[in-house]
């Protein structure tokens, strides 16, 4: 990825070019007497002082306050604004008592009307879309008879010959016995017991990583399962291609048997840092009604790159959307003055974040925006809540775009800060890139 710094770093705000479209500088007339309907709430599960407080401040592009508010963090803010635009700027700012530190967050150009929590980003990381509550699990076994035999112990270490034994995904977990060429448990006609945490009379699913070799059983009411493995099936072995500087990093897969009840899931594969298992991805052809798959990569170049590639369906991707070397262009880091150009990818927004003293700040654009002035909008906000607090310099940590399938800027927020959608809905490609300067 090509990045151009000036070297004077800018204090001041940076007019629009005509090369940029600045973030301030709507680009076509906006209705007057927009309505704009606030209904939200900030979650926090660390307010063990009871001194946690969140602010949420809404303002016109052109900078008119319409909206200051600073309550208790798990409080909902809910008013009707009046604004002569539907695109306004949101920054919400929450302050943590425990750590005695400040997050800042500005969204730029949105309309919270249908937001129910200022979330944001969303990371695809290996829980997402994942039950949120754990079915409550009773501890049995399994005795698998006439398991496959392992035999290439020089190629597949102890590690990688592990059992993964499945039937929720909260509490899937990978079985690793010692292996030995002649380990009993291993041969043809042996007794292998597993034990593992049964969820709700879900389906148990076994996978043998280095064979392929799976099977899925529904569990007995009670009592220790007995399964022949005389007859297994075979998983499809996928290896993706990896194009130069980037290296796989990890691979994870659920399953859901049944659609329209998402705790009807397992994890069907684990791969962290691709090892010697023998294929990128092995995933189950049977048993299973669609698969979520988040795969993980990184690059050797400094500053690093890290992807995550989500998917969700009744398919499991074959190959993986890297980005093209020239897929954004940064042409200014400087503290109000951001500055970036697309070429071959279509972001659905972009992110940057920043530190200062106490303070993390993220801002939130579409791609459209590609000039903004993370400095203006922070000190602009005029936060209560950051009163007294140094702004400047503000420091430029990370750069990240996600584009998820068949949606704009709008879209994205709108699943994205309404968390009973990610809980319930899903979307069926996602990629995310991040660079940490």
């Amino acid at each position: 990825m090509k990045t151009a710094f000036p070297a004077v770093l800018l204090l001041l705000l940076v007019t629009t070019s005509s090369c940029h479209k600045d973030h301030s500088s709507p680009t076509h007339p906006l209705p007057a007497n927009t309505t704009i309907t606030i209904n939200l709430g900030y979650a926090d599960n660390i307010d063990s002082l009871n001194e946690d407080k969140w602010e949420l401040i809404v303002k016109e592009p052109g900078g008119s306050l319409l909206l200051d508010t600073v309550v208790r963090v798990n409080t909902t803010i809910s008013t009707t604004l009046k604004s002569s635009t539907p695109l306004v700027y949101l920054t919400t700012v929450v302050y943590y008592a425990l750590y005695d530190s400040y997050s800042a967050t500005s969204f730029i150009g949105v309309n919270p009307s249908t937001w129910t929590s200022p979330i944001s980003p969303i990371n695809f990381d290996y829980t997402l879309n994942v039950p949120v509550d754990p079915l409550p699990g009773t501890g049995t076994y399994v005795n698998y008879i006439h398991p496959p035999l392992l035999t290439d112990y020089n190629t597949y270490s102890a590690s990688t010959n592990s059992i993964l034994l499945s039937d929720y995904t909260l509490a899937s977990t990978y079985q690793v016995l010692t292996y030995s060429p002649g380990d009993p448990d291993y041969q043809p006609g042996g007794l292998l017991t597993l034990a593992y945490p049964h969820h709700a009379n879900n389906p148990v699913y076994v996978l043998f990583p280095q064979t392929g070799q799976y099977n899925f059983h529904v569990p007995a009411g009670s009592g220790t399962d007995t399964v022949d493995l005389t007859q297994t099936d075979t998983a499809v072995m996928i290896h993706y291609t990896v194009p130069q500087p980037y290296t796989l990093q990890s691979s994870i897969m659920y399953g859901y048997t049944d659609t329209t009840d998402f705790d009807k899931s397992m994890q069907l594969w684990f791969n962290l840092y691709t090892g010697a298992l023998p294929a990128d991805v092995e995933y189950p052809t049977t048993g299973v009604q669609t698969y979520q798959l988040t795969t993980t990569a990184y690059s050797s170049t400094s500053p690093s790159e890290y992807l995550i590639f989500y998917s969700y369906g009744t398919t499991i991707p074959t190959s993986l959307p890297f980005p093209a070397p020239q897929a954004y262009t940064i042409n200014s880091n400087q503290q109000d003055s951001f500055a970036v150009t697309f070429s071959s990818v279509s972001p659905s927004a972009y992110f940057t974040y920043w530190t200062v003293g106490k303070i993390t700040f993220g801002t939130i654009a579409s791609p459209d925006s590609t000039l903004i002035h993370p400095y203006t909008l922070l000190a602009g906000s005029g936060s209560k809540l950051l009163q007294g607090q140094n702004l400047s310099p503000l420091t430029l940590q990370s750069f990240y775009w996600q584009q998820f399938a068949g949606m704009n800027y709008a879209a994205e927020l709108n699943y994205s800060c309404n968390p009973a959608d990610i809980r319930t809905k899903r979307i069926s490609a996602a990629t995310t890139y991040s660079i940490s300067f």
